[in-house]
């Protein structure tokens, strides 16, 4: 952010710094907030987990009765 000497004393900002501050918006994000946008990644993520290892103790199984 670029400030004009006369302008740092108050405190505002030049066209440029405003102009490069409404190009690039911050937004700050609390973790509350995430954890009640995302929770459900969670339980998907178990879901998956869950599928996974049912699916590699079904393989294993296979693997262990079918060639016999």
């Amino acid at each position: 952010m670029q400030r004009v000497p006369s302008q740092q004393a108050k405190g505002e900002l030049t066209q440029a710094a405003i102009a490069d501050l409404l190009h690039n918006p911050t937004k700050t994000v609390s973790v509350e907030q995430l954890k009640q946008e995302y929770t459900y990644v969670v339980s998907d993520l178990r879901s998956m987990g869950i599928l996974a290892a049912g699916l590699v103790v079904l393989l294993v199984l296979l693997a262990t009765f079918l060639p016999t």
